[in-house]
């Protein structure tokens, strides 16, 4: 069996030393070296190549360090970079992939979901900037946000996606603070999930915040139900919630029963 060899330096100024070691595994020491000196994207590339006896929690650990440092990185990017030849989230996701436990790490998600505000912010500053494939790997297996976060994202993703596809940082925003059930652009956003399929998992997140923002929101969903037909998604969605809350009205029986 041939052995590819693939030549291992790294070299650096303040060193006393060079290390460099052709192999085609990466040591502890190797991996030591690049979190010392910052050389995280590096790190990530290359972390797999420690041999599978020696991915210790502390291999664990210096691949963490790298992936949130890394994903802290993301949220002061330009636009142009984050659509260049090789876009951000084709990276978040591969190394996701790479290093699963990632995803499992509570700083981890955290630096993703403060790199997610910055880069909004980043994207909402350039009008046409496409940033929202990054955005959604940036928030995927994020539940918790800074402050007001959540908000920001659904708002750009409405105005730059579909309002469907910012259901989901509604959703945590209403968590946030109830007060968000009343925006307009939520009610549009919920209103259009719940014209899906409902075998769709989104429409089963939506009827769980339709519930919880019922007493706030029944009459613009009345008059959503007024403009529906009998038997569409929204009316098959919406109608067990609306019939269960409030007066059971003759158009409420007339779309549901």
């Amino acid at each position: 069996m041939r052995n590819v060899l693939i030549l291992s330096c790294i070299s650096y100024v303040s060193l006393a030393a060079t290390v460099c070691a052709e192999s085609s595994h990466l040591t502890m020491e190797d991996l030591n070296a690049l979190t010392n000196h910052g050389r995280w994207t590096e790190l990530l590339d290359r972390g797999d190549q420690v041999r599978p006896s020696d991915r210790t929690k502390v291999w664990q650990e210096r691949v963490t360090q790298a992936g949130t440092n890394q994903i802290e990185a993301y949220g002061n990017l330009s636009s142009e970079v984050i659509n260049g030849d090789a876009p951000v989230y084709k990276s978040v996701s591969a190394y996701e992939k790479k290093y699963p436990f990632l995803t499992q790490d509570k700083k981890y998600l955290q630096a993703k979901a403060k790199a997610a505000q910055g880069l909004t912010r980043t994207c909402v500053a350039r009008p046409g900037a496409n940033c929202w494939l990054t955005i959604e790997a940036l928030t995927e297996g994020v539940s918790e946000y800074p402050a007001g976060a959540a908000k920001e994202i659904a708002q750009y993703m409405k105005n730059n996606f579909r309002p469907s596809e910012s259901l989901k940082y509604w959703i945590a925003a209403v968590k946030e603070n109830k007060e968000v059930c009343k925006e307009s652009a939520f009610i549009q956003a919920l209103a259009n999930t719940l014209s899906q399929d409902p075998k769709s998992p989104a429409v089963g997140d939506a009827k769980t915040t339709l519930k919880a923002c019922l007493p706030a929101i029944e009459p613009e969903m009345v008059d959503q139900l007024r403009s529906a037909k009998p038997g569409d998604n929204f009316t098959v969605n919406s109608c067990a919630l609306l019939l269960d809350h409030g007066k059971v009205t003759l158009l409420k029986k007339s779309k549901c029963q």
